[in-house]
């Protein structure tokens, strides 16, 4: 039965995209609330468990969550009134909802969301790269090829952007999408080649953990290639879908348009939150962890419980020493101290990672 209340001069396509713009509004809502409490849990447990060790990094990342927050409460505020404007207070433009959408995306409040989006997801992207950078053992020559399709990304993110706010222009305009469908190809196969390829790294580091412990201590690495994969899944797997849907035209992507915004805070703030209270590898721990299984592996040398225990003194769960000096004791101080028990222990604390 057909309602005599709808809206005269709409089809049914025109409404399946009016509602589909509502319901990811009210997505993107939730999404926001989401990212408010991660914002106050990350900040919560970053401020409670400073310590003067990690004193200036503890602010780096503190001041990287804030900024984040705040371009994701820009893109929603700069949402909400433009969704406003399209159902309550230009109601009656001409066509309906429907051609102020497609017509009116160059507004000034839209293209500041915008602009948002664009440093909310280079700082994204940078901080996988970063995290790659990290992880590979500061290798230059690793990044190239990740730092140069980040800066593509940028450009072209700047470019969409650019194009959107031509007077008259959308999301959907020729010139726009001619810059929008590769923006999004490279952010999105980004995010996910850098997570694949962190996470083998990782995996290639446990192997060589597991050649100097033993295969019963393998498991310390996967839970950090869980956090990794499952941290940036929150962004590449949403971008995913709303790259297909857009390159199809599908009314789908509007679902996913406002959350994504949030999404792509989101992640690097739960890798930042680990990374600041010593959760995660740093530069010094992975240089000095890979030489110190090295050297054990090699020379079978105590002093190598010293270097692993200097490789990760972010953490507040190491061995405890009085359990080493005893059994140093009853060697009579001898070097066979370190164990692969010892050597494990000093590693156990990534198990929570």
């Amino acid at each position: 039965m057909a309602n005599p209340f709808s809206p005269p001069d709409e089809d049914a396509s025109d409404m399946w995209f009016e509602r589909s713009n509502f319901a990811g509004s009210l997505m993107g809502a939730v999404a926001y609330g989401i990212h408010a409490c991660i914002f106050a849990i990350a900040i919560y447990l970053m401020t409670r468990h400073h310590s003067k060790k990690r004193a200036s990094t503890s602010f780096f990342y503190i001041a990287f969550i804030c900024t984040l927050f705040i371009l994701g409460t820009i893109q929603f505020i700069t949402n909400s009134r433009y969704y406003q404007m399209m159902w309550i207070d230009d109601r009656n433009f001409p066509g309906g909802p429907v051609a102020f959408f497609t017509t009116q995306f160059s507004i000034p409040i839209n293209t500041v969301g915008g602009v948002a989006f664009i440093l909310s997801d280079t700082l994204a992207d940078a901080i996988l790269v970063y995290r790659f950078f990290i992880i590979c053992n500061s290798s230059l020559l690793i990044i190239a090829l990740p730092l140069l399709a980040l800066i593509a990304a940028i450009a072209l993110n700047c470019l969409t952007i650019f194009q959107e706010a031509q007077p008259g222009a959308g999301l959907w305009a020729h010139t726009t999408v001619e810059f929008a469908l590769p923006f999004w190809s490279f952010s999105v196969g980004l995010n996910i080649l850098l997570s694949l390829a962190i996470a083998f790294r990782l995996i290639m580091m446990r192997r060589e953990l597991q050649a100097t412990l033993g295969a019963e201590h393998g498991k310390v690495y996967t839970s950090v290639a869980a956090m990794i994969v499952e941290s940036s899944a929150l962004y590449s797997v949403t971008g995913m879908i709303y790259l297909i849907c857009f390159a199809r035209g599908s009314n789908v992507q509007n679902l996913l348009l406002s959350p994504i915004d949030q999404l792509v805070c989101i992640a690097p703030e739960l890798i930042a939150l680990r990374v600041s209270l010593g959760r995660s590898l740093t530069k010094d721990s992975t240089r000095k962890m890979l030489s110190s299984m090295r050297e054990y592996r090699v020379n079978s040398q105590p002093t190598s419980v010293g270097n692993f225990q200097s490789a990760f003194n972010g953490s507040e769960t190491l061995a405890d020493p009085l359990s080493v000096r005893s059994e140093m004791s009853s060697n009579g101080g001898g070097s066979k101290a370190t164990s692969q028990s010892d050597l494990y222990n000093t590693v156990k604390p990534f198990n929570n990672v």
